[in-house]
């Protein structure tokens, strides 16, 4: 087994059972130079051996015309079958409508779930040895395929994904509390007479802390960071794939100016606002966005999950490890709420970084730019001492002393964790 990843888009993946497996990764869009390197990896690994192609678009969010008529012209006669992996039932179901209709001289057929797709494909290869391999192709297969993966691309890129920002901000509310100032200790502010200082409150954008601004015709969302709060969205979620892009300004303010540029992603959030040390955000489970940290874990209140983390020798802190004994975090265990990632893989400042989450049950990934920096699990709070489930709520984006930007901020709901996945939870 060999695996390789190409233009942080797509993994192949040569399988010991003859199957090869080109999975769509990062919520991409295809293009030529990427499907021109995976027909070339495929082609170097294989020879002219018999095997069989699943390509999982599951991730896929785009493939122009340009590159589905170059997927569909690449004829290979030892190709025994191929199984296209998709999320929807209902494209699925009517895509195999149409090839069945059109009757492609090499076996291809759409599925949801991978299982049934490799006992496809193992099919298909046993009954290919049965006969002679000299099949061909016709001008009618190739435009039946790229038929199909036209539609199969609208269908990824339309039905599955949400998106959850626009230019007036209309799935969001917003809170503020306090522009915090050096030697904050937890307690609510107060003025020169001592008296306690109200927070701005919810729905009050003061000194516009949060603005949609235009960048290549699409809405990007700032967070000057000056005053502590969050946008936070109006629907709750529950079993999603999040993915969004973020990127640094240049500003800095109060009590984090000698510190790196903080913000982050709070999910399964509960209740209400400013009970946090902060007094700035709703009980959830946090995946940091800050400088060098892109994917931590911190606990928001009583909230606490299970990471398989070490202690690095030298560090006071716990870093995520896949291969490392599980610990709990969070308020009322022997660890701390905070837990490293496990590498750091941000961008150079300025640019742009995929962020995403995935949540399913009580379970959740970080992943940063592709790769996965965390698996959580056993997500819950503590309600009174008594530990409760935490696997859904509001999603909050932090406003935390440093200008920040958000767009591309998509959502869609999963029925399974994705199985690439489930070897950090084995």
């Amino acid at each position: 087994m060999q695996s390789i990843t190409i233009n942080d888009k797509l993994q192949v993946i040569q399988g010991d059972d003859q199957i090869y497996r080109y999975i769509a990764i990062n919520n991409c869009t295809l293009d030529m130079d990427t499907l021109e390197k995976m027909t070339k990896t495929g082609d170097a690994w294989n020879g002219d051996r018999l095997c069989g192609n699943m390509i999982d678009i599951r991730q896929m969010l785009f493939i122009d015309s340009k590159t589905r008529a170059y997927a569909a012209a690449q004829y290979r006669p030892h190709v025994a079958g191929t199984a296209v992996l998709i999320d929807s039932k209902i494209s699925s179901y009517f895509a195999n409508i149409y090839l069945k209709f059109s009757q492609p001289k090499v076996p291809t057929h759409i599925f949801t779930g991978e299982e049934e797709a490799v006992k496809w494909l193992t099919d298909q290869m046993e009954k290919r040895r049965k006969v002679s391999p000299g099949l061909k192709w016709t001008m009618k297969t190739m435009i039946t395929i790229t038929l199909c993966l036209f539609l199969l691309g609208a269908c990824t890129k339309e039905t599955n994904w949400k998106s959850l920002l626009d230019k007036n901000l209309t799935q969001w509310e917003m809170y503020l509390s306090y522009a915090h100032k050096p030697g904050y200790a937890g307690e609510i502010p107060t003025d020169g007479q001592g008296d306690t200082i109200q927070p701005v409150g919810y729905n009050i954008n003061r000194n516009q802390v949060f603005t949609v601004v235009e960048e290549s015709g699409e809405p990007v969302l700032r967070i000057s960071g000056e005053i502590y709060g969050c946008v936070f969205t109006r629907q709750e979620f529950e079993n999603y794939h999040l993915t969004l892009q973020v990127r640094w300004g240049t500003k800095k303010w109060d009590p984090r100016l000698d510190d790196p540029m903080d913000s982050g992603i709070l999910y399964h959030s509960q209740g209400e606002c400013g009970h946090d040390y902060w007094r700035s955000w709703m009980l959830s489970q946090e995946l940091q966005i800050m400088e060098k940290s892109f994917g931590d874990y911190w606990s928001q209140m009583t909230s606490q999950m299970d990471i398989r983390a070490t202690k690095p020798e030298g560090l006071d802190n716990y870093r995520f490890d896949p291969e490392s004994s599980l610990l709990s975090f969070g308020s009322g265990t022997v660890n701390t709420g905070y837990c490293q990632r496990s590498e750091d893989v941000e961008k150079p400042m300025g640019e742009w970084n995929t962020v995403e989450l995935i949540s399913f049950g009580d379970k959740s990934l970080h992943l940063v730019n592709g790769q996965v920096v965390m698996a959580l699990s056993g997500s819950r709070y503590l309600d009174g001492g008594e530990s409760k489930p935490l696997i859904k709520g509001k999603i909050q984006l932090q406003s935390e002393a440093a200008e920040v930007f958000y767009k591309d901020i998509r959502i869609r709901n999963i029925t399974a964790l994705p199985k690439q996945y489930t070897v950090y939870f084995d």
